[in-house]
C-alpha cells in the first residue's frame, strides 16, 4: 500500500486545505505544516480523510441516481393515496351501514 498523499488527497477531493482542517476539525496551520512537510499527519487524521472521502464519494454517488420507470401492470395512480381512499370508501359502501 502506497503512503497517503495529502496534496493529491487535497487535489481529489477538490478541497482547501481550511475545508478539511475543519471537516477534520484540527487547525488550519497544523495541515499547512503537513503539506509543507514540517510534520507527520497522524494516523488518526489519515484515517479521518479516508472517511472523509468515501462520504464524499457516496454522496456523489447518490447525486448521480436516478429513478426507473418500472412496467407495472397498473398505471402510476393506481399508488396514491387519493386512491387508495377512494377504493375504502367503495368498500365501505358495498357493505352498507351496520
Amino acid at each position: 500500500m502506497s503512503p497517503f498523499n495529502l496534496h493529491q488527497f487535497l487535489e481529489a477531493q477538490q478541497l482547501t486545505p481550511a475545508a478539511l482542517a475543519s471537516s477534520l476539525r484540527v487547525s488550519e496551520d497544523y495541515i499547512r505544516a503537513v503539506l509543507a512537510g514540517t510534520t507527520v499527519l497522524t494516523s488518526r487524521d489519515e484515517a479521518g480523510c479516508l472517511a472523509l472521502a468515501s462520504r464524499r464519494n457516496r454522496g456523489r454517488d447518490a447525486q448521480q441516481a436516478h429513478q426507473e420507470t418500472l412496467p407495472f401492470a397498473e398505471p402510476w395512480e393506481t399508488f396514491t393515496r387519493e386512491y387508495a381512499r377512494s377504493r375504502a370508501r367503495k368498500r365501505a359502501g358495498l357493505r352498507g351501514p351496520r
